[in-house]
């Protein structure tokens, strides 16, 4: 901008001052988000900003977060703020625990899923197959040790699993002499 002022006497006095106008950094965290217990969520302030200020403290670009709350961040470029913020929840993962008799070859063994919090099951019975149900009944044709797992998944989608070893023993076989 420029000024010309001219007094009653005829002088004239000329002044100018230059406005630079800065564009306001852009930040933009998403949609809130969701995630299991354990994992880690990454969250990215963009690469629109010369700094950055977490709630957390921490003053980079991306962080890490692994407990669920509310994340703000601050960020600045040219003497311009501009702040957003995220909500993060980390979901409970189902509690896995089964139970089982062990069997002889040819028997049928009841497994019972004590699984809490399961919405989804998956069986893996060590010798190549599997099953869905929550509390399957499997025959073993060879005995054996098998190594078993199950895998539950929550409402939330969050799976978790445990496994244990079940033995499977020689049908005998009965022996005469005469």
């Amino acid at each position: 901008y420029r000024v010309d002022v001219t007094d009653a006497n005829g002088c004239t006095g000329t002044d100018e001052v230059f406005i630079n106008v800065a564009n306001p950094p852009i930040v933009d965290l998403g949609n809130d988000l969701e995630a299991c217990d354990g994992e880690e969520v990454t969250l990215d302030a963009g690469p629109d900003a010369d700094t950055y200020l977490w709630s957390t403290g921490e003053v980079t670009q991306t962080i890490q977060v692994t407990t669920s709350g509310n994340y703000v961040v601050t960020v600045s470029r040219d003497g311009c703020d501009e702040t957003d913020n995220v909500n993060v929840v980390f979901n409970d993962l189902p509690p896995v625990n089964f139970d089982f008799d062990d069997t002889c070859q040819d028997g049928s063994v009841a497994f019972q899923n004590q699984t809490t919090g399961g919405s989804s099951y998956l069986w893996d019975f060590g010798d190549g197959t599997q099953s869905i149900l929550e509390n399957p009944n499997k025959t073993y044709a060879t005995a054996g040790t098998y190594n078993v797992s199950l895998t539950a998944t929550s409402a939330d989608n969050c799976p978790a699993a445990t496994s244990k070893t079940i033995e499977v023993y020689d049908i005998p076989s009965p022996g005469f002499t005469t």
